[in-house]
């Protein structure tokens, strides 16, 4: 087997407390957060308009077994005259 490795030497935490660490600045970390806050809001909507969907399958479901045990679904054929 050819296997690489990379080895981390160990970092400190007077090493890790040292080590930049980059930002956006504010003004786009705000435009992030709209964008986030935008799609969370239109997730939630489509969460509400599919769970409506299942709530009226599951109406129309009921209704056509109701519908159906009741005989209310079989075609009688009526006499046709000529």
């Amino acid at each position: 087997d050819n296997v690489n490795t990379l080895m981390q030497p160990n970092l400190s935490i007077k090493d890790l407390k040292n080590m930049p660490v980059p930002f956006s600045n504010l003004k786009s970390q705000h435009k992030i957060k709209s964008q986030l806050l935008g799609i969370v809001n239109a997730t939630d909507e489509l969460i509400d308009k599919y769970e409506e969907k299942i709530r009226n399958i599951e109406e129309l479901k009921n209704a056509l077994l109701q519908k159906a045990f009741a005989g209310e679904l079989t075609h009688t054929p009526q006499e046709v005259s000529v």
